[in-house]
């Protein structure tokens, strides 16, 4: 367990590498062949993997540390994206207040914050930046086109309201039923 600790393996979060694992493995593997020589006669390749123990277990060692460090840094990059992330929702969050404080209504906060939140995510590709503020430019024309027009807004809520009470009806005849057994 020492051996783990020191070698880079130490928090209940921690990962095993696959490397480590194969060592474990292997370590197994070697003292179940030197019980079985205690016992009985090996064959020739058992007696040349006996032979090679401490070569294969040396370099299955350095397998496992190189392995840890791989894994470990892994982690620490998922964290460190985890944590950019993070710094983005509250940067947008912050954007979104800050619109509000300026007297914007929550649609035209909620989208500079979306504005805000693909400048962050597209800043360092201006092609790509282009073009989902373009695309998104679009979604919002649609919405606004939509909310103007009264008529499908009355359908858009009639329908609503229509799959509502389809859904309700359904449950109350699925409680009358069960409540019959």
């Amino acid at each position: 367990m020492q051996g783990l600790i020191s070698g880079g393996i130490s928090g209940a979060n921690e990962k095993i590498s696959q490397q480590r694992r194969d060592l474990w493995k292997a370590e197994s593997q070697f003292a179940v062949l030197e019980e079985a020589a205690q016992r009985r006669q090996l064959s020739v390749q058992e007696k040349s993997l006996l032979a090679h123990k401490d070569e294969t277990l040396e370099y299955k060692r350095q397998l496992a540390a190189l392995g840890d460090k791989v894994t470990y840094q892994e982690r620490l990059n998922a964290l460190a994206q985890q944590a950019d992330k993070f710094a983005q929702q509250q940067r947008a969050k912050r954007a979104a207040i800050d619109a509000k404080s300026r007297g914007l209504t929550d649609r035209q906060a909620e989208r500079e914050a979306t504005e805000q939140r693909l400048k962050e995510q597209y800043g360092d590709n201006p092609l790509a930046l282009n073009n989902v503020m373009s695309e998104q430019k679009k979604t919002w024309a649609a919405e606004d086109q939509l909310r103007g027009n009264w008529m499908a807004g009355l359908k858009s809520g009639w329908s609503e309201w229509e799959e509502s009470a389809t859904d309700s009806m359904s449950q109350v005849k699925s409680a009358a039923l069960h409540a019959d057994l």
